[in-house]
């Protein structure tokens, strides 16, 4: 398992830079009257509350099949919220904290692109070589297994940017409680012996992200 020195350093970077928090905005504020309006016109309505996990049951939905999609947290991602895919073509997992792409801040044009604005912490997953996508109806689960890139950046600057195998591994909960994901791979960074990384519970030299999610579904029938 993970070092608490070295992930405490981390969660640390995560924790000072997710004080800047959004207050007091309205819909109308961040879209713009028009685009308010039109949001208001959405056939699904989407009500205040602290739905989690089978969120779909709650507002509806329920497009996806056989697929999942949302995000999670966990220490695996020193508590940074992480966004994940799992469906036949397409795998991934993406965690940060916050940064900045050049133009989007305003008077901040000039900034250099890339991981230059990407904050302490940053890593984008996704998978180039599906190889196999198992779906197991009476375990209501989804595995996929490939190849993967991965970019890991760490005070702004890429550590690690290369392809490595994967396992994915969904579980539909069937609203009993929150949908799970779970990503294993290695990389010459990822790794067991990583004090950051949490242990893959599949391969015990191999790393994982992953946890009961926060929002989104995973289904499976």
């Amino acid at each position: 398992m993970s070092s608490p020195s070295r992930r405490h350093v981390l969660v640390g970077a995560l924790a000072g830079v997710g004080g800047a928090v959004l207050a007091g905005s309205s819909v109308g504020a961040l879209l713009g009257h028009d685009q308010a309006r039109a949001a208001d016109t959405l056939e699904v309505p989407v009500r205040a509350g602290t739905v989690s996990g089978k969120s779909r049951k709650a507002h509806g939905g329920g497009a996806l099949q056989n697929a999942g999609a949302g995000m999670h947290v966990g220490p695996d991602t020193a508590m940074g919220i992480s966004t994940f895919t799992i469906n036949p073509s397409a795998v991934s997992c993406g965690v940060g904290s916050l940064g900045n792409s050049p133009g989007a801040v305003p008077m901040t044009g000039s900034l250099p692109t890339g991981a230059g604005t990407s904050g302490p912490f940053a890593m984008m997953m996704y998978a180039t070589r599906v190889s196999s996508y198992s779906v197991d109806k009476h375990l209501h689960s989804i595995t996929a297994r490939g190849t993967m890139r991965s970019i890991t950046a760490m005070g702004g600057q890429v550590c690690e940017d290369v392809l490595h195998p994967f396992i994915a591994v969904a579980y539909d909960r069937r609203g009993a409680r929150p949908d799970e994901f779970y990503l294993h791979f290695l990389t010459p960074f990822w790794n067991a012996q990583n004090p950051m990384a949490t242990k893959s519970s599949l391969n015990d030299a191999w790393a994982m992200f992953g946890s009961p999610i926060l929002f989104g579904e995973v289904n499976v029938g």
